[in-house]
């Protein structure tokens, strides 16, 4: 009997709790710079990310393009946003496309989102086009702050990073397309570390010194990997350190000038099922006859590019 009511009074104890978390849940709207013009769309924004601090934050745009140019919430970073438990960016379009954080690009010199849980906790960035950052330092279009982050359904595209993945760092991705992103170090895409995973995901045209696509890389399911490639060092597609298991993937025309067009690693990788892997290459050195530049690349170009060596 004493058992029944411990076990009753720890089920009561841990539905207060929840319905105490449900009652401090907020949900703010942006509207679109389309209606209210961009200075009060983004004014709106910057104010939202500022007062997140309940349990359960969600911050939900308007569809429409939000201009970030001269917009620094703090040192390289146009948008910072902290949910104290679990927060939500959320685009309301029908898709990514429809909601775009443009960042000001090289003129601005700053990543486009940082974007933590607070402590142990997690924030979603969800249904977005995250591009134009340009930062020195890491994660060029969306850098993790704190705790566990993830992109879903998501675009994240022509961000540069000087340091670790240009398109982003320390996130996770699922039903995203992340493309033409830029970094002179490693994961033109990303860099993925700890906990973080790739699911379902479309990663192309992404270039890096090393990890044309992902520099650290633990788990990558149905993912297809296409057009990435390194400028010098090694793994086209994937440079691993530490154990990877690549499940169901494709690799299809990445490219090393190192080695290694798909994944490469100095430690040990396991595949689940059979990946498909497609006229991937380490490059022959650069000629004019064998590289392509598919969009040519300086380190103040706001647009980074990708480059494809042809086989001969």
């Amino acid at each position: 009997m004493k058992a029944n009511e411990t076990t009753l009074r720890a089920i009561a104890m841990l539905a207060a709790a929840f319905a105490a978390s449900a009652a401090s849940a907020v949900t703010v709207t942006i509207p679109s710079p389309d209606t209210v013009g961009n200075a009060a769309a983004v004014t709106a924004l910057t104010n939202a990310c500022k007062n997140a601090g309940s349990n359960y934050y969600t911050i939900e745009l308007e569809p429409g393009i939000y201009d970030l140019s001269g917009v620094s919430m703090a040192s390289g970073t146009h948008l910072v946003v902290t949910a104290t438990f679990y927060g939500v960016l959320r685009g309301k379009g029908d898709g990514p496309a429809d909601t775009v954080l443009l960042g000001g690009g090289a003129t601005d010199g700053c990543r486009v989102l940082n974007c933590s849980g607070k402590g142990a906790g997690y924030f979603t960035v969800e249904n977005l086009t995250v591009t134009c950052g340009n930062v020195t330092g890491s994660g060029g279009g969306i850098q993790n702050g704190g705790g566990y982050v993830r992109c879903v359904d998501c675009v994240v595209s022509n961000n540069v990073a000087t340091m670790f993945g240009g398109g982003a760092d320390g996130v996770s991705f699922n039903r995203c397309l992340v493309t033409d992103n830029h970094t002179v170090t490693g994961g033109g895409a990303a860099r993925l570390s700890g906990s973080n995973f790739a699911f379902n995901s479309t990663f192309t045209s992404n270039t890096a010194v090393k990890g044309g696509a992902f520099y650290y890389a633990n788990l990558v399911t149905n993912c297809l990997f296409e057009g990435n490639s390194t400028t010098s060092g090694d793994g086209g597609a994937i440079c691993r350190e530490g154990t990877c298991v690549i499940t169901d993937c494709t690799f299809r025309y990445n490219y090393a000038m190192g080695s290694g067009s798909e994944p490469t690693t100095s430690a040990s990788s396991t595949s689940e099922k059979p990946t498909i892997m497609r006229r991937n290459a380490a490059c022959p050195p650069p000629t004019a006859t064998n590289r392509l530049p598919l969009r040519p690349w300086t380190a103040a170009a706001t647009t980074p590019c990708s480059a494809k060596c042809e086989q001969h």
